[in-house]
Parts: C-alpha cells; structure tokens; sequence
C-alpha cells in the first residue's frame, strides 16, 4: 500500500466532498424551507452571481488540477525508476 498516494486521494475526496457540501447545501436547504418564488428568485441571482466567481476562479482550479497531475506523474515516474 502507498502511503503517501492513498494520503492524496483521502485529501481530494475530503475536499470534493467539502465543496459539494458548499455548492449545494443552500439548495438543499432553501428546497426544504423556502416557497417556490423564494427559490425562483435565489435560482436566478445564484445564476448571475456564479458568473463572476467562475470567471474568476476557474483558470486557478485548472492551473491546480494541471500541477497536481504533473506531480502525481512525478511521484508515480520516481516510484517506477526504485526498480
């Protein structure tokens, strides 16, 4: 077993559960406590609001999703010359 890639994956996996947990837990809560027109007007200024936010964040979460990939090919590259 691979300590150090099975640590990686338990960080991603936290983290993507953390940020779906962000993404959707207003909607979860508004379905269950808010009127239809409620959830019509979050849905379209929700809408309008994520444009901003990922203009903005989207080329640093593909810059990490390129670094880390490039670094798990490192450690997998280092692991295969041990040989």
């Amino acid at each position: 077993c691979d300590i150090p890639t099975l640590r990686l994956v338990s960080i991603f996996t936290a983290q993507s559960v953390f940020k779906h947990l962000l993404t959707e837990g207003d909607r979860i809560v508004l379905t269950l406590l808010g009127n239809s027109y409620d959830r019509g007007v979050y849905g379209m200024t929700s809408s309008i609001g994520g444009i901003a936010s990922r203009m903005l964040l989207q080329p640093v979460e593909e810059n990490a999703r390129l670094l880390f990939g490039r670094l798990g090919g490192d450690i997998t590259a280092a692991g295969d010359n041990d040989d």
